[in-house]
């Protein structure tokens, strides 16, 4: 499986000619005339560079993914249409059959769907590089969303991280004033993020201490976890309605101050790290919500 993903990422990289998002003076040799006899090469004329990174990385799957979110958020890196294109990976990644995730929560929680929600949405409220969420109504009447893990995505997170440790092993060999830059231990903090995020209900318990600690704090909102529903694979949590953080237009519309909601994100911000020495680690917009109910106040 390990030999035949390589061929599957060699592949993915070569259709969506990202070798053209190398310079061509810097590119080898060997690399520019597999590009001119590639049977893709007309393939890069039909759609702009930052598209085809988008679609690669999403076929490449979550390891890659998570590296396109983290590039949507370098304003300093990156042109605006490429963050605007990249801000897709945040919540809009292609979706896994929505049987598939019901049979997973039936499942996971040992109960038929009907028991547990008097509805639960069969499209998807948003599709991240984990997991997808979808919204429902539990039979008590609470209005939650549902966490779930996508199928087979540990084993594939496995393989891929495999083939990184290969990559910067050989790197670091090969050159190796690149040692300063300490990639194997870049990529063992990664691995150790990510099987983090694997688990649902260690999330979830980071949820209850961050909300442990804004409790009734008018600043920051933490939604409640249902604990009788929560797996390492599903997580069910109370349904919040607000905007992106980056949803800037809605802001000016609604006549919120600018200035207050990023003093009040600082405050946030240095209040985790400072005060609790307990942070949110992946602050991207789809992530980040604005309840902004009250424009003097928003929260």
């Amino acid at each position: 499986m390990k030999f035949f993903r390589l061929l599957e990422i060699i592949h993915i990289i070569f259709y969506y000619r990202l070798i053209d998002l190398i310079p061509e003076h810097k590119r080898p040799n060997i690399i520019k005339y597999i590009c001119f006899f590639s049977p893709w090469r007309f393939f890069s004329s039909q759609l702009p560079p930052e598209k085809r990174l988008k679609l690669a990385l999403e076929r490449l799957g979550p390891i890659f993914i998570k590296l396109g979110q983290m590039l949507s958020t370098r304003h300093d890196l990156l042109p605006p249409h490429w963050i605007t294109e990249l801000s897709g990976l945040q919540d809009q990644v292609p979706p896994f059959d929505s049987r598939l995730a019901f049979q997973i929560i039936e499942r996971e929680l040992m109960e038929p769907i009907n028991r547990i929600f008097t509805h639960i949405d069969e499209a998807p409220l948003a599709c991240a590089s984990l997991a997808q969420v979808h919204a429902g109504v539990l039979k008590t009447g609470e209005a939650v969303v549902v966490k779930i893990l996508r199928p087979n995505v540990s084993r594939q997170i496995d393989v891929d991280l495999d083939w990184m440790r290969w990559f910067v092993l050989q790197l670091e060999n090969a050159v190796p004033s690149l040692h300063w830059l300490h990639l194997s231990a870049i990529v063992k903090d990664y691995e150790q993020t990510l099987r983090g995020e694997l688990n649902f209900t260690l999330e979830a318990a980071n949820m209850e201490v961050f909300r442990k600690n804004f409790y009734l704090s008018p600043l920051l909102y933490v939604p409640k976890v249902y604990w009788d529903y929560v797996t390492p694979s599903v997580l069910v949590m109370e349904r919040v309605y607000a905007y992106a953080v980056n949803d800037i237009e809605a802001f000016k519309k609604a006549g919120v101050s600018l200035t207050t909601l990023s003093e009040r994100g600082l405050e946030i911000f240095f209040t985790q790290v400072f005060r609790d020495n307990f942070f949110h680690a992946d602050m991207h917009p789809g992530n980040v919500l604005v309840n902004i109910d009250d424009p003097l106040h928003p929260q």
